[in-house]
Protein backbone atom coordinates (compact mmCIF):
# COMPACT_ATOMS: atom_id res chain seq x y z
CA UNK A 1 0.00 0.00 0.00
CA UNK A 2 1.19 3.67 -0.96
CA UNK A 3 2.42 5.74 2.12
CA UNK A 4 0.45 8.79 0.21
CA UNK A 5 -2.65 6.93 -0.18
CA UNK A 6 -5.55 7.26 2.34
CA UNK A 7 -7.76 4.52 1.27
CA UNK A 8 -10.89 3.69 3.53
CA UNK A 9 -10.61 0.78 5.74
CA UNK A 10 -13.59 -1.08 5.59
CA UNK A 11 -13.59 -2.95 2.43
CA UNK A 12 -16.88 -1.62 1.16
CA UNK A 13 -16.86 2.00 2.14
CA UNK A 14 -18.51 4.64 0.05
CA UNK A 15 -15.26 6.68 1.02
CA UNK A 16 -13.45 7.26 -1.73
CA UNK A 17 -9.54 6.75 -2.10
CA UNK A 18 -7.57 10.48 -1.65
CA UNK A 19 -4.33 9.72 -3.54
CA UNK A 20 -1.24 12.06 -4.15
CA UNK A 21 0.19 10.15 -7.35
CA UNK A 22 0.69 12.60 -9.82
CA UNK A 23 0.86 11.45 -13.93
CA UNK A 24 -1.19 12.19 -17.26
CA UNK A 25 -4.50 11.23 -17.88
CA UNK A 26 -5.27 9.24 -20.60
CA UNK A 27 -7.78 12.44 -22.02
CA UNK A 28 -4.74 14.48 -21.52
CA UNK A 29 -2.22 12.03 -23.35
CA UNK A 30 -4.81 11.84 -26.49
CA UNK A 31 -5.06 15.35 -26.52
CA UNK A 32 -1.11 15.98 -26.25
CA UNK A 33 -1.33 13.69 -29.01
CA UNK A 34 -3.27 15.18 -31.37
CA UNK A 35 -2.38 18.94 -31.10
CA UNK A 36 1.34 17.81 -31.79
CA UNK A 37 0.11 15.89 -34.77
CA UNK A 38 -1.60 19.06 -36.03
CA UNK A 39 1.49 21.23 -35.35
CA UNK A 40 3.03 18.70 -37.23
CA UNK A 41 1.15 18.46 -40.47
CA UNK A 42 1.48 22.26 -40.83
CA UNK A 43 5.30 22.42 -40.51
CA UNK A 44 5.32 19.42 -43.28
CA UNK A 45 3.44 21.80 -45.41
CA UNK A 46 5.39 24.58 -44.84
CA UNK A 47 8.46 22.76 -45.73
CA UNK A 48 7.18 20.60 -48.50
CA UNK A 49 6.96 23.44 -51.08
CA UNK A 50 10.56 24.85 -50.75
CA UNK A 51 11.66 20.93 -50.46
CA UNK A 52 9.74 20.53 -53.67
CA UNK A 53 10.99 23.47 -55.01
CA UNK A 54 14.68 22.86 -54.31
CA UNK A 55 14.29 19.69 -55.96
CA UNK A 56 12.46 20.67 -59.45
CA UNK A 57 15.19 23.31 -59.19
CA UNK A 58 18.74 20.30 -59.08
CA UNK A 59 16.91 18.49 -61.96
CA UNK A 60 16.32 21.98 -63.98
CA UNK A 61 20.65 22.23 -63.13
CA UNK A 62 21.03 18.78 -64.31
CA UNK A 63 19.83 19.41 -67.40
CA UNK A 64 21.21 22.62 -67.74
CA UNK A 65 24.90 21.14 -67.15
CA UNK A 66 24.14 18.69 -70.21
CA UNK A 67 22.69 21.27 -72.75
CA UNK A 68 25.75 23.51 -71.95
CA UNK A 69 28.39 20.45 -72.25
CA UNK A 70 26.52 19.05 -75.53
CA UNK A 71 26.31 22.42 -76.94
CA UNK A 72 30.22 23.15 -76.17
CA UNK A 73 31.55 20.05 -77.58
CA UNK A 74 29.33 20.58 -81.29
CA UNK A 75 30.64 24.56 -81.34
CA UNK A 76 34.52 23.14 -80.35
CA UNK A 77 33.79 20.67 -83.40
CA UNK A 78 32.42 23.36 -85.68
CA UNK A 79 35.32 24.91 -84.96
CA UNK A 80 37.68 23.21 -86.59
CA UNK A 81 35.57 22.74 -89.15
CA UNK A 82 36.49 24.37 -92.18
CA UNK A 83 33.47 26.30 -94.27
CA UNK A 84 31.37 24.03 -96.81
CA UNK A 85 32.30 21.06 -95.30
CA UNK A 86 29.18 21.22 -93.12
CA UNK A 87 26.02 19.80 -93.43
CA UNK A 88 22.49 18.67 -92.01
CA UNK A 89 21.55 15.05 -92.78
CA UNK A 90 17.45 13.00 -92.20
CA UNK A 91 15.69 16.01 -91.88
CA UNK A 92 17.86 18.04 -89.38
CA UNK A 93 18.87 14.94 -86.93
CA UNK A 94 22.24 14.46 -87.69
CA UNK A 95 25.20 16.67 -88.44
CA UNK A 96 27.99 16.17 -90.76
CA UNK A 97 31.38 17.75 -90.03
CA UNK A 98 34.18 17.43 -92.27
CA UNK A 99 34.66 14.95 -95.35
CA UNK A 100 35.39 11.29 -95.46
CA UNK A 101 36.46 8.69 -93.10
CA UNK A 102 37.70 11.34 -90.63
CA UNK A 103 34.20 13.30 -90.93
CA UNK A 104 32.21 13.98 -87.51
CA UNK A 105 28.67 13.02 -87.33
CA UNK A 106 26.11 13.41 -84.00
CA UNK A 107 23.35 11.44 -84.26
CA UNK A 108 19.97 12.56 -82.75
CA UNK A 109 17.88 9.19 -82.01
CA UNK A 110 14.52 10.27 -80.22
CA UNK A 111 13.53 6.29 -80.02
CA UNK A 112 16.78 5.89 -77.34
CA UNK A 113 16.18 9.55 -76.51
CA UNK A 114 20.19 10.17 -77.25
CA UNK A 115 22.75 11.77 -79.23
CA UNK A 116 26.20 10.38 -80.17
CA UNK A 117 29.21 11.78 -81.77
CA UNK A 118 30.37 9.24 -84.37
CA UNK A 119 34.39 9.51 -86.11
CA UNK A 120 34.50 6.39 -88.66
CA UNK A 121 33.16 3.20 -86.29
CA UNK A 122 33.85 4.57 -83.02
CA UNK A 123 30.36 6.02 -81.26
CA UNK A 124 30.35 8.12 -78.06
CA UNK A 125 27.13 9.25 -76.07
CA UNK A 126 27.29 13.37 -75.88
CA UNK A 127 23.86 13.60 -74.21
CA UNK A 128 20.90 11.58 -73.11
CA UNK A 129 17.11 12.82 -72.17
CA UNK A 130 16.60 14.37 -75.31
CA UNK A 131 13.28 14.52 -76.35
CA UNK A 132 14.33 16.21 -80.06
CA UNK A 133 16.79 17.86 -81.78
CA UNK A 134 17.61 19.97 -84.77
CA UNK A 135 20.46 21.23 -86.71
CA UNK A 136 19.62 23.59 -88.82
CA UNK A 137 22.61 24.74 -91.09
CA UNK A 138 21.59 27.47 -93.65
CA UNK A 139 25.35 28.74 -94.99
CA UNK A 140 23.93 31.17 -97.34
CA UNK A 141 21.81 33.04 -95.27
CA UNK A 142 24.36 33.25 -92.30
CA UNK A 143 27.61 33.52 -95.02
CA UNK A 144 28.55 30.23 -94.37
CA UNK A 145 29.91 30.53 -91.07
CA UNK A 146 27.03 29.75 -88.39
CA UNK A 147 25.30 26.72 -87.50
CA UNK A 148 21.93 27.01 -85.65
CA UNK A 149 21.68 23.89 -83.05
CA UNK A 150 18.46 23.41 -81.09
CA UNK A 151 18.23 20.24 -78.77
CA UNK A 152 15.21 19.52 -76.14
CA UNK A 153 15.88 18.01 -73.39
CA UNK A 154 13.33 16.08 -71.00
CA UNK A 155 13.38 14.11 -67.77
CA UNK A 156 10.36 12.73 -66.09
CA UNK A 157 10.59 13.87 -62.67
CA UNK A 158 9.10 12.02 -59.81
CA UNK A 159 5.73 12.81 -59.73
CA UNK A 160 5.03 11.81 -63.40
CA UNK A 161 6.02 15.73 -64.07
CA UNK A 162 8.38 16.59 -66.70
CA UNK A 163 10.59 18.70 -66.69
CA UNK A 164 12.15 20.06 -69.91
CA UNK A 165 14.45 22.88 -71.55
CA UNK A 166 15.08 23.37 -75.00
CA UNK A 167 17.93 25.49 -75.91
CA UNK A 168 18.95 27.39 -79.17
CA UNK A 169 22.65 28.42 -80.29
CA UNK A 170 24.41 29.58 -82.91
CA UNK A 171 28.08 28.11 -83.62
CA UNK A 172 30.29 29.83 -85.48
CA UNK A 173 32.54 26.84 -88.48
CA UNK A 174 35.94 27.76 -88.46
Amino acid sequence: MNASCNRPSAPYSKRKAVCDERGFTLVELVVAITVSAVIIGFIALFIATPMQAYFAQARRAELVSEAEVTLRSIANDLQTATPGSVSVIAGGATLKIGNGAAAIRYLCNTATRTLQRRIGAANALVAQDLSGCNFDYQGIALHDKLVGIQLQFSRLAPGQTTESLTVFQQAPIG
